[in-house]
């Protein structure tokens, strides 16, 4: 511990310029906004790899290894130096924030560290290992500059291309993995770095565990992650009642775009059976055509929040991407078409009222709301969405749901230096200042199937929309 606090000082006496500069960074992002925000996390990332290099590990000329160092305590000086440098103005700056927006600090304390722990593992001590296994800083930026062209370029060619979209509530369990192998492969790097300065093997172990982690992230399979989040859940409400069905009445009909070679398919549903006063979220459909002749085929739509009737009923209009050459080829046979559905109930209904303004009042422990200059509503929380759907009603008429795209993750924070999430509620000018924020959460995971025998496919509309030239 001795030795550490020694290299901590050497470090801040020779850092104290960039220090200073984390500081000022740190200030500018309470007072304006996210412009700074990309500022400090470029500047973090450079006092870190400059950190690391002081004591450069690859090689065998380096001056320090010379030394009486203790890998332990080279380690752990760099680890005080981040978390005192980096991560303390980084929680300042989040405390700022809260701070000028009229947030309670005591009452986030939690969320502000669980959001300083993700800041570190997933952030700072990646970038720390990256630069333990560089030479120089040179080599280090470039690093880093081709891991933002293989997260940015690849990111939307190959990777988003051949990885399976899942719905929007399950994301973070995906993620979670994601942040979990990262912080993990930091610390064997850490391990293998500082003992032995074993180069070769540390290039070669992120190099395999980066290509296993994406395979992995690709081939997760969502329903597992379903139960997942089903258990974790713990159903409040029985959904036994809830029954899904074809809409009485609504064709099942093809939609061609452009010059025919997008086509949809779209299957209306209705969910009935619904408690009084909840909603139902369709999360993840699975369709499946199959004709007698032994053609087939399947898709998948995620994500559609229906509007609950007063008879408890809900109804969705599905829509799955089809391949245009199946659709001409099965039309006009009969057809069977499966729907597996996963949804979630949302219920446990609580309403607040409040008198809104042109600034940010309270509306709840956790969430304020204002209206702008064209009377839109306007609602924000700290650190995260909440996992839940939020509503306005507004003289009796309830809007849609300020965020519909809410995730069913049970941290208290995400990974983002900015603590502040916002979203606004479509609908008509705020002509009254009393506005009622309606909160239902999950309260249950169910799957329902659902089967339609003879569909004559020929006889469903066929919709051209007019394409560009």
């Amino acid at each position: 511990m001795r030795q550490a606090l020694h290299i901590l000082r050497k470090d801040v006496r020779y850092f104290y310029r960039e220090i200073i500069l984390i500081w000022i960074l740190a200030v500018a992002v309470v007072w304006s906004g996210r412009w700074a925000e990309g500022l400090f996390i470029a500047s973090a990332a450079f006092l870190i790899g400059r950190l690391v290099h002081a004591e450069t590990i690859p090689g065998n000329r380096q001056f320090w290894i010379t030394r009486p160092y203790c890998w332990k305590s080279l380690l752990g000086a760099k680890i005080l130096f981040i978390e005192i440098f980096v991560n303390l103005p980084a929680a300042l700056a989040q405390m700022g924030i809260l701070k000028v927006e009229g947030f309670s600090l005591a009452m986030r304390l939690p969320a502000l560290l669980w959001s300083q722990g993700l800041l570190a593992l997933c952030v700072w001590f990646p970038v720390a290992a990256l630069a333990a296994m560089t030479s120089s800083t040179l080599t280090f930026i470039f690093s880093c500059l081709g891991l933002l062209v293989v997260g940015f370029a690849g990111g939307q060619g190959l990777f988003l291309r051949y990885t399976a979209v899942w719905p929007t509530g399950l994301e973070w369990i995906r993620i979670s993995f994601v942040a979990a192998v990262l912080a993990g492969l930091a610390f064997v790097i850490f391990y293998l770095q500082y003992k032995d300065r074993r180069t070769a093997l540390s290039r070669a172990v992120a190099i395999a565990v980066a290509v296993a982690g994406l395979v992995a992230y690709r081939s997760l399979p969502w329903p597992a992650a379903l139960r997942l989040q089903s258990w974790l859940g713990r159903a409040q409400a029985d959904a036994a009642p809830i029954r899904l069905s074809f809409k009485p009445g609504a064709p099942v009909y093809f939609q061609t775009f452009g010059n025919g070679s997008l086509t949809s398919l779209h299957v209306p549903l209705a969910v009935s059976g619904i408690p009084t006063g909840d909603d139902v979220r369709l999360d993840v459909a699975d369709v499946a055509i199959q004709v007698p002749a032994g053609q087939s085929w399947t898709g998948r739509a995620f994500t559609m929040l229906g509007s609950t009737e007063k008879n408890g009923s809900t109804e969705f209009d599905t829509v799955f991407p089809i391949n245009a050459v199946f659709s001409r080829a099965i039309a006009g046979r009969p057809a069977t078409v499966r729907v597996s559905a996963n949804l979630t109930l949302f219920g446990h209904s609580r309403r607040t009222t409040t008198r809104v303004a042109d600034k940010p009042v309270n509306v709840s422990d956790n969430m304020q709301c204002y209206r702008d200059r064209f009377s839109v509503l306007f609602c924000r929380t700290p650190f995260r969405w909440p996992g839940a759907l939020v509503y306005a009603q507004i003289t009796g008429t309830v809007l849609s749901p300020l965020n519909t795209l809410i995730s069913y993750a049970p941290y208290p924070a995400g990974l983002s230096l900015d603590p502040i999430e916002e979203h606004w509620a479509a609908g008509p000018p705020l002509s009254q200042p009393d506005v009622t924020v309606i909160w239902k959460e999950p309260i249950a995971y169910f799957k329902r199937d659902v089967e339609l025998s003879g569909v004559p496919l020929g006889q469903y509309r066929y919709v051209t929309v007019p394409g560009r030239n």
